[in-house]
């Protein structure tokens, strides 16, 4: 016989993995009917459980005349199965123009898709830029890191509907409106190197089109 010192989960084995059948509140007794083979569990009556069994860990409870206490052997709990690996995304090698292409026209949240844009040149018309993109209402937000020989330079960015257009951070182009297909020009000073170009593009409906030369 023993007595649970404290409320005890009654497993259906002896162990924390398996099934909990129910509860031994404190200082409720129950009739000894085994012990695991670590001696850490007791097998004990519990009617409602199948069999008419289940387990309590041993630490919990005080018991009294366990001198022939038969050992119960169980059959362990079977293996989990070994987890399928799921195969790893490509990673995407940009070379020219990072293209991240949102399927909304503010560019929130995570790009659908990111892929190597060998230049920015589109006339997707009516169709849609890129698989899980709609033919309307997405947006595209082009980065490229260039070097340039020291001189002004004229950007040209033909849309619809509309752009942003940054060189090293500083907005030179801001034409962030519905619109038919326009082009919008900007000179500007380079020095010498490196440079960033950025271009954010959004189309609303209609026909879609996004230049920069």
């Amino acid at each position: 016989m023993l007595v649970a010192n404290t409320d005890l989960n009654v497993r259906s084995g002896p162990g924390t993995s398996y099934t909990i059948l129910g509860l031994l509140k404190a200082d409720q007794t129950a009739e000894i009917t085994g012990i695991s083979p670590d001696g850490r569990w007791w097998q004990i009556n519990f009617p409602g459980a199948v069999g008419g069994r289940g387990w309590v860990a041993e630490q919990y409870t005080s018991a009294e005349n366990t001198a022939n206490v038969p050992i119960v052997q169980t059959q362990p709990l079977p293996a989990q199965p070994t987890p399928t690996p799921q195969p790893t995304a490509t990673p995407v090698v940009i070379t020219e123009w990072r293209g991240e292409y949102y399927n909304n026209p503010n560019m929130s949240g995570d790009p659908v898709v990111i892929r190597n844009d060998s230049s920015i040149n589109f006339n997707w018309g009516t169709g849609a830029p890129a698989a899980g993109i709609g033919p309307d209402n997405f947006s595209v937000r082009w980065s490229r890191t260039i070097n340039f020989a020291a001189g002004t330079y004229r950007f040209k960015a033909t849309v619809d509907d509309g752009v942003l257009l940054w060189l090293d951070d500083k907005l030179i182009i801001d034409q962030w409106h519905d619109s038919s297909t326009t082009t919008y020009a900007a000179d500007i000073y380079l020095t010498d190197g490196l440079h960033t170009v950025k271009m954010a593009y959004y189309e609303r409906g209609s026909d879609a089109v996004a230049q920069l030369t």
